[in-house]
């Protein structure tokens, strides 16, 4: 297992808590991501398969950007 000084981010914990105010069902889910300048907490609907690979797949995309600077999926393409 990798530890944080290895991977910036890294998931610490994917728990199940209760639906957001003003959502209606469903399965919800927190998620703590930690990297080495705090921690990032979210919330998202699903099953736990499906969060944990959501929080998996965001970290994997920070931590790609961080060993590759200016390299995103999300980042808009530079003109030549």
């Amino acid at each position: 297992m990798s530890s944080i000084k290895d991977k910036p981010f890294s998931v610490v914990s994917v728990e199940k808590t209760e639906p957001l105010a003003g959502t209606i069902g469903g399965n919800w889910y927190r998620y703590i991501l930690e990297w080495e300048h705090g921690t990032i907490v979210g919330t998202r609907c699903g099953t736990l398969e499906q969060v944990t690979s959501h929080a998996e797949a965001f970290i994997d995309e920070r931590n790609f950007r961080d060993e590759t600077p200016g390299l995103s999926i999300w980042a808009r393409r530079r003109r030549k």
